[in-house]
């Protein structure tokens, strides 16, 4: 079972966090690098740890130093990040309160095109059918919201594509598939919308009509229908290249569009398949 915040783990962990603001952050363990993949142990107090991976599509520069990753114990009560969490979140879970950080140091060269994968994979929660829990990123300081491409069991597995870096969280998500598919096609929408002058107006209108499709087939319940239009949608993004900038530079002189484009999409896929499968 899922270790939900009770009285007892909830003191005992606010003994162990000591303020309601999060603890120092702790540096990652065992970081090793290859190919396009990096991985790290990490560990923060009260014994909660997880392994990072993160893979990328085409990176150059990837090596142990060019990631400044860390990770910090929370306080689930803490009021500033729940704020950031919004009220999407019921909660985080008592058995895993960590909050992962990836800022890539600028000096190092570090850049990448297409989206990259991040996974937290940990032995302290249980994957569980229907589980509600989710990988949240929020820029740093800034809103979370739900990445989740993918979960699963070993002993819970979560995953989510980006096209940039920052902060990551497992929270418990409250609401139905259904209805984070229609926010996360909103968000979408917004996406896309936003960079129209990023991108010639062939490619925007192409682009806007698959999203209007999607939007379509999910106001009908055809959901089915709404998955074949946000991959073809992610498809398009993908095969129009250089079109739409697609590359991310740890020195922040260049914005992943098509990245962040493939990723919201990825997102929403997760949550439609969900809501097809009455999960």
């Amino acid at each position: 079972m899922l270790r939900y915040l009770s009285i007892v783990a909830l003191f005992s962990l606010m003994l162990a966090i000591g303020s309601p603001q999060q603890a120092a952050a702790a540096a990652p363990l065992n970081v090793s690098v290859q190919g396009n993949v990096l991985t790290a142990d990490l560990q923060v107090p009260g014994g909660y740890s997880t392994k990072l991976t993160v893979t990328f599509e085409n990176v150059v520069g990837l090596s142990a130093d060019s990631l400044n990753v860390s990770a910090a114990a929370i306080n689930p009560l803490d009021i500033n990040l729940l704020a950031r969490l919004g009220n999407v979140v019921s909660g985080i879970p008592a058995g895993f309160p960590m909050l992962v950080s990836i800022e890539p140091d600028p000096s190092r060269g570090l850049s990448f095109s297409g989206v990259v994968n991040i996974e937290l994979y940990t032995h302290d929660l249980e994957f569980v059918a229907a589980s509600p829990l989710r990988l949240f990123s929020a820029p740093h300081g800034g809103a979370f919201e739900d990445i989740t491409v993918m979960h699963g069991a070993g002993s819970y597995r979560s995953g989510g594509t980006k096209g940039n870096f920052s902060e990551f969280i497992i929270a418990v998500d409250s609401r139905t598939p259904l209805a984070a598919a229609g926010d996360k096609l909103q968000r979408l929408r917004s996406l896309l919308d936003g960079f129209s002058t990023h991108m010639d107006a062939d490619i925007y209108n192409q682009l806007s009509g698959l999203v209007s499709a999607a939007e379509s087939a999910y106001a009908s319940n055809s959901l089915v229908a709404s998955v074949t239009y946000v991959e073809a949608f992610a498809d398009a993004v993908e095969n129009h290249g250089n079109a739409i900038p697609n590359v991310w530079s740890a020195s922040h002189s260049l914005e992943n569009i098509a990245g962040r484009l493939r990723a919201s999409a990825g997102t929403l896929r997760f949550s439609l398949t969900l809501a097809i499968n009455n999960l």
